[in-house]
């Protein structure tokens, strides 16, 4: 077999020359790939860093709200508490006066049927009967007085007529049935005796005129 015929001098340069160009091809490539690969590096960085702002600036409007949600809230809590604290203070002392007004009323309806018993127990005595004009009247013993007592007073004037019996009996004995009827009619303490219900005959009529007198 022959031998292949040494190469020329254009064949060397030809070949020196595509052997440049892809040199330069590949070096124009990696360049053009590096600013590639430099830029999206940039954009992605850029990209990042922009997210990373508006995450910040959402975590922080969210931090915001859920503090001023939080702020509102317990002031409204605080208003409910103080509401709550003045109703319970209002009804605690419209409690202690109604326990005061109680006593009170209680007080008062033991003092008035202690008062009725009093008044039952001064109702059911017997009638006090006054002497009449003509009846004489108590014996007064003078007491002799000591050189150094102070001497007698001057004697009183006498006095007046009193009243005709039987018309002061018959005013006492109505004077009586109207207290007896308030007397009832008040109420009893508990645990006393129930009141002596008296019945008195009414009053005798007055005597006719004579008309032959």
């Amino acid at each position: 077999m022959a031998d292949p015929p040494p190469p020329t001098s254009d064949a060397r340069e030809l070949a020196a020359t595509l052997s440049r160009r892809v040199q330069e091809t590949l070096a124009a490539a990696e360049q053009a790939g590096a600013q590639i690969r430099a830029a999206a590096e940039a954009d992605a960085a850029r990209l990042r860093l922009a997210a990373e702002h508006e995450a910040a600036a959402y975590l922080q409007d969210a931090r915001r709200r859920v503090d001023a949600f939080a702020e509102g809230r317990a002031r409204r809590m605080a208003a409910v508490a103080d509401r709550l604290l003045a109703h319970a203070e209002v009804l605690a002392d419209r409690a202690e006066r109604a326990g005061r007004l109680r006593a009170g009323i209680e007080s008062v309806v033991d003092a008035l049927a202690a008062a009725a018993e009093a008044i039952a127990a001064e109702a059911a005595r017997a009638p006090i009967t006054l002497p009449g004009i003509d009846e004489p009247g108590a014996q007064v013993t003078r007491l002799t007085t000591r050189p150094h007592a102070v001497p007698d007073p001057e004697p009183e004037p006498d006095p007046e007529p009193e009243p005709e019996p039987e018309a002061t009996a018959s005013a006492d004995d109505d004077a009586r049935e109207h207290v007896l009827q308030i007397a009832s009619a008040l109420p009893r303490r508990p645990g006393s005796r129930p009141r002596p219900t008296t019945l008195r005959p009414p009053p005798p009529l007055p005597p006719e005129p004579d008309d032959a007198a």
